[in-house]
């Protein structure tokens, strides 16, 4: 790692580091790298064994009808 810079004096100086960190996981870039089409939740990153079988047990096996509640949830949430 670089040597950080700072930015600004005192309590509220900002340091700056150049971190390299990967922006996305290997079951990402596979699960975008092709149309969505009927994928399984499993697919999704961040969506392990335990959570998608916890999915699929209550109707969203599929990714787009995860999708689908999301969008629908977060459309109520935001309008109340």
């Amino acid at each position: 790692m670089a040597k950080p810079q700072f930015v600004g004096s005192g309590s509220r100086a900002l340091i700056l580091s150049k971190i390299t960190m990967s922006s996305t996981s290997q079951k990402h870039r596979n699960f975008v790298s092709e149309p969505m089409g009927d994928k399984n939740v499993d697919q999704l990153a961040g969506i392990g064994p335990v959570l998608s079988e916890r999915l699929s047990e209550k109707g969203y096996d599929k990714v787009s009808l995860l999708i689908k509640f999301y969008l629908l949830f977060y459309y109520i949430s935001y309008e109340n």
